[in-house]
């Protein structure tokens, strides 16, 4: 029986990486899949190699982090070929999504499985990415959390870069337009999601699915400390819908404008400014996923 064929590209700067990758290649190996890697020093790198590298194989898998796999999205999407997902990074907010698992060996597992899931893709200026992208609140929260203190940290340096975020970030105006409608918001953060979850374990909404054919919208109007205090679980489980300083909406397209150029933080990388277009490709990404029934 002919054994699979898989390029397989790590980020060896991903939070987990230098410790988990060692023996992937003999894991897959063992799963019946032979592979071609590559780690890339530069991670801007990563779709450059899928790119150059995908012909003649059966799969993509990627090692990293969601700044890896959203880097990394437009090459899998171009070659058309089923994507694995090692977890590998700090947060790791798309493989929750989808309910695989932070151990490797697990997460070998379902790819070696071959079950496929087909899920929705969210573009931002014809950028795609898979969870969230964001403005405000979040872009300073993005500004703290990295370097020394994310690769030291982990998981842990997320409070820390709230705490240091909300002492830096300010209020602005924002116009959304979506669907033929439009409104002028103030707000502190301004969120919309392809996927589930984003921000090492936040709900964009509980009703959200990475495969709903939706983008779901958030935006938070200006809070005091114990305001963000009490919006905070529902950050966390996605019920924002509680909170009167919060406006929702789903679409399948959005348009927001803000008087000066804002940062969009991207499945969190700062990748454009605004005026950003939101838009859905519903199914556009199979992947290798745990059946569904099972999460």
């Amino acid at each position: 029986m002919r054994r699979k064929q898989a390029l397989l590209v790590i980020n060896p700067h991903s939070g987990s990486a230098e410790a988990g990758s060692n023996g992937i290649d003999e894991e897959l190996h063992r799963a019946g899949i032979e592979t071609k890697s590559f780690f890339p020093e530069d991670p801007q790198r990563l779709s450059d190699v899928i790119s150059a590298e995908s012909d003649g194989v059966d799969m993509i898998i990627v090692g990293g982090g969601d700044g890896s796999l959203s880097g990394s999205l437009d090459a899998v999407l171009s070659a058309k070929l089923p994507l694995g997902v090692l977890p590998m990074g700090t947060a790791n907010d798309f493989a929750r999504s989808l309910g695989i698992p932070q151990d490797l060996t697990q997460a070998v597992s379902i790819i070696a499985r071959g079950q496929t899931r087909h899920v929705d893709v969210g573009l931002v200026n014809d950028r795609p990415f898979l969870n969230v992208a964001s403005i405000g609140f979040s872009v300073e929260v993005a500004k703290f959390h990295r370097g020394e203190r994310k690769r030291r940290l982990r998981i842990l340096s997320y409070p820390l870069s709230w705490i240091d975020a909300f002492k830096s970030h300010r209020p602005f105006a924002v116009r959304i337009s979506h669907d033929e409608r439009e409104m002028t918001r103030r707000c502190v953060q301004l969120a919309v999601g392809s996927g589930r979850h984003y921000g090492g374990g936040l709900t964009i909404s509980e009703a959200a699915e990475v495969d709903d054919g939706w983008l779901h919208v958030y935006s938070i109007e200006p809070l005091t400390p114990l305001g963000w205090l009490r919006l905070l679980p529902s950050l966390k489980f996605g019920t924002l819908d509680k909170h009167s300083e919060v406006e929702l909406l789903r679409a399948q397209s959005v348009r927001v404008t803000t008087k000066r150029p804002k940062s969009v933080n991207v499945d969190g990388e700062l990748v454009c400014y605004t005026p950003a277009r939101f838009s859905i490709r519903p199914k556009a990404l199979s992947l290798f996923a745990p059946n569904q029934q099972s999460e």
